[in-house]
């Protein structure tokens, strides 16, 4: 079985101490803070209040001697009942979401990749801001036209996630656990090594089907009098009936951006979204181990009843679980390829 080890840090980057945890969980995804749960003994000489001291300690994670995340420990609750400490911890994204804009910006026909490094420095700018974050892959992302106001109060980790959301313009992105922010454009989509079915490798799944996300007259509101046409699809409107959406971007000057975007919008929203879970047999199957990751795409395979899939699929992310005996479970979080073709 793989050995866990979680370590406690000062933001400052000075070791703490190497914590006894047991019952680990977390999700792994792109775009969003990384999650981490935890439990440590209540009694135990390494378990200190400066070595778990939620808002201060960050949590270094490893898996056989590799660092696999750098966490930021938020929460810790304490039962006297079971003598243990309940953790919960965020990725070092999770930093962005408690920092404020103070500036007016506007960026003009500026690569996202570029929009989003200044971002996230102006983000650690200022007395007793620094947060270490330092530039890693900044892969070139289109140009963008965007303002952002300082009237408007918005917190860095809405603006930063709101400017990678864009089904043909955005990207994936990340800091890593080095503090390394990697931009991925186009976002990830490489064929992985794993091949997923039911009664293979797949040991349980659900799938949620949601027929309400299907649109096919889609209009796009721009800035002030802008607007789109309305974008539609008369196929799916006479498979589904009409299913009308609209959307706003202020960030839309034009006519013809506007109905760029609506394009854009009903390649995502034309077909109802499936999307599946799926828990690993891990000794056949395991991101740790390089079998599938975030981005990368594998053909799912469910006969199953009312369940039917057969399809290329992208991995968005994942869930891990490590047993107090120390064995791993995997969940996979699945998605089709609209917002990557």
């Amino acid at each position: 079985m793989p050995d866990w080890r979680v370590e406690a840090w000062t933001r400052a980057g000075a070791y703490l101490a190497t914590l006894p945890v047991r019952n680990i969980q977390g999700e792994v995804w792109y775009n969003k803070p990384k999650q981490l749960r935890f439990e440590v003994p209540l009694y135990h000489p390494a378990v200190t209040r400066a070595a778990v001291d939620p808002g201060k300690s960050e949590l270094r994670v490893f898996r056989d001697n590799v660092h696999r995340l750098t966490m930021v420990l938020w929460d810790a609750t304490a039962s006297s009942g079971d003598a243990q400490i309940s953790c919960s911890a965020e990725s070092l994204e999770s930093y962005l979401g408690l920092r404020r804009l103070d500036q007016d910006l506007r960026y003009s026909a500026a690569p996202g990749g570029t929009i989003m490094w200044d971002l996230i420095n102006r983000a650690q700018t200022g007395t007793d801001a620094a947060l270490g974050f330092i530039q890693g892959t900044i892969q070139t992302a289109p140009n963008r036209t965007i303002s952002y106001l300082k009237d408007d109060l918005n917190m860095y980790d809405q603006i930063t996630s709101d400017l990678a959301d864009d089904s043909s313009l955005g990207f994936d992105w990340e800091i890593d656990q080095l503090r390394r922010l990697q931009i991925y454009y186009p976002r990830p989509q490489a064929q992985s090594r794993a091949r997923l079915e039911w009664g293979g490798v797949i040991t349980g799944y659900s799938v949620q089907v949601q027929g309400k996300y299907e649109a096919n007259n889609i209009v796009v509101k721009g800035n002030e009098s802008i607007r789109s046409s309305a974008i539609i699809d008369t196929a799916k409107r006479s498979q589904y009936g009409l299913r009308q959406y609209a959307d706003s971007n202020t960030d839309l000057m034009t006519v013809t951006t506007a109905n760029e975007a609506a394009t854009r919008l009903l390649n995502l929203r034309r077909d109802v979204r499936e999307t599946p879970q799926v828990s690993l047999k891990t000794d056949l199957v395991n991101p740790w181990d390089g079998d599938i990751w975030m981005g990368q795409l594998a053909p799912l395979i469910i006969n199953d009843g009312w369940t039917q899939f057969n399809q290329q699929m992208r991995c968005d992310g994942f869930q891990f679980t490590v047993s107090k005996q120390g064995s791993e479970s995997i969940v996979l979080y699945m998605s089709d390829l609209r917002e990557v073709t």
